[in-house]
């Protein structure tokens, strides 16, 4: 059905997915703190403080995370090949799916502020939908790209849920993680 995938390209793009998470990894540890402190500056209705924390935590996330994307793009056929010389062909798929990673580290802790705001209804529905866009493009774009398609899939996936949300924490708190604190 799908051509041109062999199990040594599966494990390829299976390898730059992960190893593209940690672009991320930072960001994640940043939400565990924040995620808490986020409910309790909407539970006072201090929307102030939360758009200039949620800001200052993009922002932190962009710092450790942009030097890393730059190591990603211009290196990534040495950072593979320290997983193994069959690894190496899968260069693109990295700088693909960092750069969907990249984008998540972007738009800031959107899915923490909705789900921490009592709209978790709004990120499960997000997070449903671009799972259908997922399948959709996956199916789409490997049978014209093989696993390359893969790759891309996932990445405008990820792109699409985080800007999403991105979009949604503006309708529903009023501002933006990615905005000049005033």
């Amino acid at each position: 059905m799908f051509k041109n995938i062999t199990s040594n390209s599966l494990a390829g793009l299976a390898n730059a997915q992960r190893t593209s998470m940690l672009i991320t990894f930072i960001g994640i540890a940043i939400n565990l703190v924040s995620a808490p402190r986020f409910a309790s500056l909407y539970s006072q209705r201090k929307m102030d403080e939360l758009k200039r924390y949620s800001i200052n935590t993009t922002r932190l996330m962009l710092l450790f995370a942009t030097p890393l994307i730059i190591l990603v793009w211009l290196f990534p056929q040495y950072i593979l090949s320290l997983f193994g010389k069959e690894y190496e062909s899968a260069v693109w798929m990295l700088r693909i799916l960092a750069l969907g990673q990249y984008i998540n580290i972007v738009t800031g802790s959107v899915g923490y502020l909705l789900m921490m705001s009592g709209h978790e209804k709004d990120m499960r529905n997000i997070t449903i939908a671009c799972g259908a866009i997922s399948i959709i493009l996956n199916f789409a774009l490997i049978q014209l790209l093989g696993i390359l398609g893969a790759a891309l899939a996932i990445a405008i996936s990820v792109a699409i849920q985080n800007l999403w949300a991105y979009r949604m924490v503006k309708k529903r708190l009023g501002f933006s993680t990615i905005g000049r604190i005033h």
